[in-house]
């Protein structure tokens, strides 16, 4: 995509900004916490957890975003847009979601 832009709160950006940022939230969700520090791995238990479903939406290796199931896409699509903060939720009803894909 080389034209258009999206709305975004504060202001609007292009499309391709938008695009490589909603790329790197895609690929920062779906890191091993093995591969971090503590401090980000409490941080994606608690985004993981504000979404209910398992951490990596039950991925056990890497994989491309677009090599997944469509269950899978979507649980991946969650961190980005659930809201979270400091405490940690009580677990939704995705929860007993396995995302075999």
């Amino acid at each position: 995509m080389t034209t258009g832009t999206v709305t975004l709160p504060r202001r609007p950006v292009h499309v391709g900004v938008w695009l490589r940022m909603l790329r790197t939230l895609l690929d920062e969700a779906s890191i091993s916490t093995s591969r971090v520090r503590q401090r980000s791995v409490t941080a994606l238990e608690q985004i993981w957890d504000a979404t209910g479903w398992s951490p990596r939406a039950g991925l056990n290796m890497w994989r491309p975003y677009e090599a997944l199931g469509a269950q899978r896409q979507e649980a991946m699509l969650e961190p980005p847009r659930a809201p979270w903060t400091s405490s940690r939720p009580e677990r939704s009803p995705h929860t007993e979601h396995s995302a075999t894909c």
